[in-house]
């Protein structure tokens, strides 16, 4: 028997980002309950009982899915097509919209921003061909950088990098991190692109986009923060300035790990 535990539902109208909280949610259910543990049939009826009618529609006629799927095809495939339904416009649209509100830390809007722009696909062209990842920009970040399993994972020869570009890289706190080489590709969003040298660092998981990428492809506007309101001065040659953030990420190449 599955014990009743509250559930949230998701709508079809959702976005990406609630997609993927609300999938996290249903993990966590069928684990709670013990649907997990049910025949393919009873986790696929438990899994329909969380979706709105419009859901139960484009399962049913919509996507190309057996009887036999099970929960995780199911949500793959409702991914993908919540993902064909989005406009990569509307995302940015969305990602510009987010400013930081009065009072809000700037670390809260920082991950508020970073969770925003995890839904951007780039397409990469390099040596080993194309691929398409799913790609976070890294508002501290000077450099495009990826694990060494994504470089693997498409094609990329790790015994051919690029070692001259053996770069040193830090995390936060000056955690020092492997860099095995580079190689170079052009990153493509919508109708952006941008040449771009990415680092593999052993380790790492997923891949980075620089700040400098991110406004290349048109991610973030070219004077991110300078929207963000910083009252600290200081006086330059007798001239009153802000506080730049970005000077500070300039003094070395440095990877935003928190």
């Amino acid at each position: 028997m599955v014990a009743r535990i509250p559930h949230s539902r998701i709508r079809y109208v959702a976005s990406l980002r609630e997609f993927t909280v609300w999938t996290e949610k249903v993990k966590g259910y069928f684990l709670l309950t013990g649907a997990g543990e049910l025949h393919v049939k009873g986790q696929r009826a438990a899994l329909l009982s969380l979706l709105d009618e419009d859901w139960h529609r484009v399962i049913r006629f919509g996507l190309d899915l057996t009887e036999d799927a099970t929960p995780d095809t199911v949500m793959n495939a409702m991914e993908g097509h919540l993902r064909k339904q989005r406009n990569v416009l509307v995302d940015r649209r969305e990602f510009y919209g987010r400013v930081q509100e009065p009072g809000e830390r700037f670390d809260e809007f920082l991950y508020e921003i970073k969770e925003l722009a995890s839904f951007f696909e780039i397409q990469l062209m390099h040596q080993a061909g194309s691929s398409t990842l799913k790609c976070t920009p890294d508002t501290g970040a000077e450099a495009t950088v990826m694990g060494d399993a994504v470089a693997r994972s498409i094609g990329i020869d790790l015994s051919r990098l690029q070692t001259d570009h053996r770069a040193n890289f830090t995390a936060v706190g000056q955690r020092p991190l492997d860099c095995l080489g580079a190689f170079g590709a052009a990153l493509r969003l919508g109708d952006r692109s941008a040449d771009a040298t990415v680092y593999v660092i052993s380790g790492l998981t997923g891949t980075l986009l620089s700040w400098f990428d991110s406004v290349a492809l048109g991610i973030l506007p070219a004077d991110f923060p300078a929207q963000i309101p910083n009252t600290t001065q200081h006086k330059t040659d007798g001239v009153t300035k802000p506080e730049d953030p970005i000077n500070q990420w300039h003094a070395e190449k440095r990877i935003y790990l928190g």
